[in-house]
């Protein structure tokens, strides 16, 4: 057991390098210089420079690759180029909205993918278990963005039933919370429980 808790906490800290590797070459291979990107166009060379040597864009790739993984380890995850402002801050700020969002989509899409995938993996071959696959196809193929718009339409514009838009912090209504949260994680659970149809469909096909 411990040989196999050992070998899987290997492959996640590989699959965790290789990960961050590919993200910072892709952030590398995209071009241009950031330190003239934020300046702007009237931006002189030296302040270029300068700024690039503050920033440690002049080191060499593996030197900041280096930098940029140890400093993220410690939780140091650089400062916002626009704002001026740690992006640490600027990411906790928003946990409150993210979190309850993608923990309630993924809740909302088990507790929908798991009995329908079940049911359409028993009823293979029947309308009933041909009409779920169908509808199931038909979810993972609409973008979340687009289900928040029709849902937005639904249920914010002709029903004025929810919020479309906004944000209300816990602190102020736990109840305006929730009802902001309400479209976002429909829209994401509803998608998400298309995905995961067919895979629990899937699973029960096999078992």
């Amino acid at each position: 057991m411990a040989i196999y808790a050992l070998r899987k906490l290997a492959f996640f800290l590989g699959a965790v390098f290789v990960a961050s590797l590919a993200i910072f070459i892709l952030i590398r291979a995209a071009g241009g210089n950031v330190a003239a990107i934020v300046l702007g166009k009237d931006a002189t060379a030296e302040a270029i420079n300068a700024l690039a040597h503050a920033y440690g864009l002049d080191q060499p790739l593996p030197v900041q690759y280096f930098n940029w993984i140890t400093n993220m380890l410690q939780g140091d995850l650089g400062q916002s180029f626009r704002t001026k402002e740690s992006v640490a801050d600027l990411v906790t700020a928003r946990l409150s909205v993210s979190v309850p969002l993608a923990l309630s989509g993924l809740l909302l899409g088990l507790i929908i993918a798991i009995p329908v995938g079940t049911y359409a993996a028993r009823n293979v071959g029947k309308p009933s278990g041909a009409v779920l696959a169908l509808i199931s196809q038909i979810g993972i193929a609409v973008p979340v963005f687009w289900a928040g718009i029709l849902l937005s339409v639904l249920f914010g514009v002709k029903l004025g039933w929810l919020p479309t838009g906004g944000w209300v912090d816990w602190r102020e209504s736990p109840i305006g919370a929730i009802r902001s949260l309400v479209l976002p994680v429909l829209s994401l659970g509803l998608i998400m429980a298309a995905v995961l149809i067919r895979y629990v469909r899937s699973a029960v096909l096999d078992v």
